[in-house]
């Protein structure tokens, strides 16, 4: 009895690989469509650039980084990742998506820094600029931006590949 059990749950292990055969990251992003190809290119180009930057400012012994300079990166890289969630996911979850992270962002950003909730006691100066309940906009775009990119990382790692899914009614 042992051994049919033991059987059937090796043929069944057989059949799922012969159905999903395992392939190799490199092999994963060659087979991935143009879109999810660029924005694995794209976001560490992004890091890399931030920081050599603050790398840069840190010998040189400068000031941080502009405001200016660390919010057009953000929202430069705020619009990059909505284009890519349009091509791959769609205009409807993409507004989805972004509306749900933006209103968690400031969520937790505004119980944290009015309650001390979360991350303990902080507050912001004024050099994040505008601000939403004592939350600087730059922060909940941060946060989008960080949401997203670990979104679209789970997705291609547990082989979504950034592909639509079908919902059964």
């Amino acid at each position: 009895m042992h051994d049919m059990k033991a059987q059937g749950v090796a043929l069944e292990d057989q059949q799922v690989q012969e159905q999903h055969p395992r392939v190799s990251i490199i092999e994963a992003y060659k087979e991935s469509p143009r879109a999810q190809r660029a924005i694995i290119v794209i976001v560490p180009v992004y890091i890399l650039m931030t920081a050599i930057a603050y790398l840069f400012t840190w010998i040189r012994h400068d000031i941080p980084l502009r405001p200016e300079v660390v919010a057009f990166i953000m929202l430069s890289m705020l619009f990059v990742l909505i284009w890519h969630s349009v091509v791959v996911k769609g205009v409807r979850q993409t507004v989805a998506f972004f509306l749900l992270s933006w209103a968690i962002s400031w969520f937790c950003e505004f119980i944290g820094h009015n309650y001390g909730w979360f991350f303990g006691e902080y507050h912001y100066t004024g050099t994040l600029g505008p601000r939403i309940g004592g939350v600087p906009i730059l922060i909940i775009v941060t946060w989008s931006v960080l949401m997203y990119s670990a979104f679209m990382l789970i997705d291609w790692l547990i082989e979504m590949k950034g592909e639509k899914r079908v919902r059964s009614r």
